[in-house]
């Protein structure tokens, strides 16, 4: 009976996530994005990624990728979107492995910026895709 009176735990958001991450010096944390079982993008640390175009300066941060390849069939038609972001400056491209088209930016270290990120990329290259099939799982 008392059962129907127990606070519902709140979940945290990406930003409330990696503020605490951070906080905890927690520095390879990484964000994964899925839709159903495929992974739409990642939030990485950019270290990582200084051979492939990223400044000096961004690579204490974090950074954005979206990838594409032939066995990411739910988010093949999106790529032509992160083309495009690629072609305007906002996105980098390259290509790892071969046939894996990779995309990257810099997204920084602010947690704030870093959820408006996510949030702007999923209604803008996967808009397609229904927000209740997204899912966010955190490493780290």
């Amino acid at each position: 009976m008392f059962g129907i009176f127990k606070k519902k735990k709140k979940e945290l958001g990406v930003s409330e996530v990696i503020s605490q991450a951070l906080k905890n010096g927690i520095s390879e944390l990484h964000i994964n994005i899925y839709v159903d079982d495929q992974i739409l993008f990642q939030v990485v640390p950019a270290k990582f990624y200084a051979a492939r175009g990223l400044n000096e300066n961004e690579l204490d941060g974090f950074m954005e990728l979206h990838f594409f390849n032939k066995n990411k069939t739910l988010t093949i038609e999106n790529e032509q979107f992160a083309k495009q972001l690629s072609e305007n400056g906002t996105l980098l491209y390259f290509e790892e492995p071969k046939g894996v088209n990779n995309y990257i930016n810099a997204v920084g270290k602010n947690p704030n910026e870093i959820e408006k990120i996510i949030n702007e990329r999923i209604k803008t290259i996967y808009s397609n895709i229904k927000p209740e099939r997204i899912t966010i799982q955190y490493l780290g």
